[in-house]
């Protein structure tokens, strides 16, 4: 036993210091609890089977998508959790509304994802930036001379600019109206990460056959038979409203056809499927990941003018995306990304929807619930939705401590195993 428990410290500590080297941060209390019970859950079960060890190092993770249900926060939950080479484990719980007709969630229903979409414009982009479809460094108007902006389309997709049109786009009479406001989008204010919707609207209208490529990309390359803009008759579908299951919730979406911005319905098992592609580099390449992340401005923080109480005042800001969120270096809680984890990157979306990708330590995590298809989001919803993405990196660490630990050990022991809880 003496040995086994050395096994576990060195299995911990290597663990650890991968995280620490891609940038990530243990020194905080909740983690070092979560250690501490890896360690005891691996002594208590020395001789169990592997499939034992995994119920217990995840159960926290379990149970709350069960709490999520059962206090009626969201009518259903579909999550993900996995490590590169495995295993992975998918959780289903609950329904699609709460409606009499409602259907019980399961690994086919797709969610409405809203902003979430905007990694897959993103994604699409970059993969037609490798094969010189399109160049990313040039300038908006430079491309398609019908929208009047000069800057770089990178600036654009990182938020560089905040950038704003004449009027609403969910308030045009029209497609036609709402992509003319696009076209003649002006800047309002540079060097500054203003989060919105209308560059990733316009991006999405400057690609090249861009319902051609996301099919070829993400349904064919990938294989994300679940994941697109259309929906067909005999899906099962949820996370827009409670009333309309298989209308877009964002209003926009509903405006422009494919916008880009919102409107995909996916799984969380695609969303897993995306990850295998790019931890494996099959699908973009690591330049191409960099840039996902590199924001326009170096520095950490910015100073940004902000109305408050009806004044102007200079705020510092820290400066946490690319064109997705990234973790900021200094571990500061103002992202998306978990500051143990470093260079990862991370998409959510009005909806109730999230996803991880941590490509250098190798896993990923993501849920997709259904608070819109219910009563909306109630008191202690969001709350419970970052002790969620917690519980899901949490229960990975766990996991990659165990298979650290059947290698010192020299088992061998598959662990690409997918699980269903």
């Amino acid at each position: 036993m003496e040995n086994y428990e050395k096994i576990i410290d060195a299995s911990i500590d290597e663990v650890l210091n991968s995280f620490e080297k891609n940038g990530g941060t243990f020194d905080n209390e909740r983690l070092q609890k979560v250690l501490f019970q890896t360690k005891q859950i691996l002594l208590n079960n020395k001789d169990a089977e592997l499939s034992r060890i995994i119920d217990v190092l995840t159960e926290d993770y379990i149970r709350l998508n069960e709490k999520l249900v059962e206090t009626n926060l969201t009518p259903g939950i579909a999550s993900s959790i996995k490590l590169e080479d495995g295993p992975e484990i998918n959780v289903f719980r609950g329904y699609t509304s709460t409606n009499d007709d409602k259907k019980a969630i399961d690994a086919k229903t797709r969610f409405d994802i809203a902003s979430v979409t905007k990694l897959f414009t993103a994604l699409q982009l970059l993969k037609d930036q490798e094969l010189s479809r399109i160049d990313l460094d040039k300038k908006v108007s430079e491309i398609d001379p019908s929208i009047k902006l000069d800057i770089p389309l990178k600036e654009v997709l990182k938020f560089y600019h905040e950038i704003r049109t004449n009027g609403r786009i969910d308030a045009a009479k029209d497609e036609k109206e709402a992509i003319d406001l696009l076209k003649n989008a002006t800047i309002n204010r540079s060097g500054v990460y203003v989060y919105s919707d209308i560059p990733y609207m316009i991006a999405r209208l400057i690609m090249d056959q861009p319902d051609e490529t996301f099919k070829k990309y993400f349904q064919e390359e990938l294989g994300l038979k679940n994941t697109g803009y259309e929906v067909k008759e005999e899906d099962t579908i949820t996370g827009g409203s409670k009333d309309c299951l298989n209308e877009i919730h964002d209003p926009k979406a509903r405006m422009i056809k494919n916008a880009g911005h919102a409107g995909i319905y996916t799984t969380t098992g695609d969303l897993v499927k995306l990850f295998d592609g790019l931890v494996k580099l099959t699908f973009i390449n690591k330049k191409s990941l960099v840039e996902l992340t590199t924001p326009v401005i170096k520095q950490d923080y910015i100073t940004q003018e902000v109305m408050v109480k009806g004044e102007k005042v200079n705020r510092k800001v820290a400066v946490t995306r690319g064109m997705m969120y990234k973790s900021h270096p200094k571990g500061i809680a103002v992202t998306e990304v978990l500051a143990e984890q470093g260079t990862a990157f991370a998409s959510s979306g009005f909806t109730g929807s999230y996803v991880n990708m941590d490509i250098d330590n190798g896993m990923t995590f993501n849920f997709l619930t259904n608070p819109l298809s219910g009563e909306g989001k109630m008191a202690g919803y969001v709350w419970t939705m970052d002790e969620l993405k917690k519980a899901q990196f949490d229960a990975l660490l766990k996991l990659k401590i165990i298979k650290s630990v059947y290698k010192n050990l020299n088992q061998e022991v598959d662990m690409d195993i997918h699980i269903i809880r």
